[in-house]
């Protein structure tokens, strides 16, 4: 069991990860998700978590009406039809936006068991791809286990990892040159000055994009720290 906390932006976007999942087995659930979250009628008025899963978005707001006749209807998140979205379950891995709809400062804690289990994540060709970490864990650019990257001399020629921290995104890239002096420099992930960043971690809760530069997709997995 364990939990992670992520620091809401103000009337702001703020891009977290889920790296628990349910003390039962499955994602996080909706109705699990602890924090101090601003509420409305419809998606435009209160929070919301969009939710990235295989290029698709999927949108949630966290519904209160007020009605004293239905006091039940409210603090809850709400799917885009209005239904109540309590047992909707996030995977662990899954990377997501929250949307902000108040200047007060907020946090959500999200919390469950680490995945025992090792996991996979497509990353899809020519696009970008969310994703995070799926154990409670930093992870150094070298531990990344990634199917075949694509690599180039520059940020617009290679498989960039684009990471999100508390607003700013920090931009990598997976580096070939191919010159036969230098083998050494090939196969490591860059930072934007182009310096070795193996050593670079990816810290807890963050998430990030993977941005695939050619026509073939491939995949990012994860060890479980509890694998034996």
């Amino acid at each position: 069991m364990g939990y992670n906390t992520t620091t809401l932006l103000a009337n702001d976007y703020t891009m977290f990860g889920v790296q628990f999942e349910d003390v039962a087995g499955g994602g996080v659930k909706f109705g699990d998700l602890a924090g101090n979250f601003f509420g409305g009628q419809s998606q435009p008025e209160a929070d919301n978590i969009i939710v990235w899963i295989d290029g698709v978005y999927y949108n949630y707001y966290y519904g209160v009406w007020g009605d004293p006749e239905y006091p039940e209807w409210d603090n809850l998140w709400y799917d885009e039809d209005s239904l109540d979205a309590s047992d909707v379950a996030i995977p662990a891995g899954t990377a997501c936006w929250y949307v902000r709809r108040s200047a007060a400062p907020a946090e959500l804690t999200i919390s469950g068991a680490v995945k025992v289990t090792p996991t996979t994540k497509t990353i899809l060709a020519n696009d970008y791809t969310m994703f995070t970490n799926p154990y409670p864990t930093a992870i150094k650019f070298k531990d990344l286990i990634v199917a075949a990257p694509f690599g180039g001399q520059s940020q617009p020629e290679a498989d960039n990892i684009i990471v999100w921290d508390n607003g700013i995104y920090y931009n990598y890239y997976y580096g070939v040159w191919g010159d036969p002096e230098y083998p050494e420099w090939d196969n490591l992930w860059y930072d934007e000055d182009s310096l070795d960043a193996s050593e670079t971690e990816i810290g807890t809760g963050l998430a990030c994009w993977y941005v695939r530069r050619t026509g073939t997709a491939t995949t990012l997995s994860f060890a479980s720290p509890l694998a034996d």
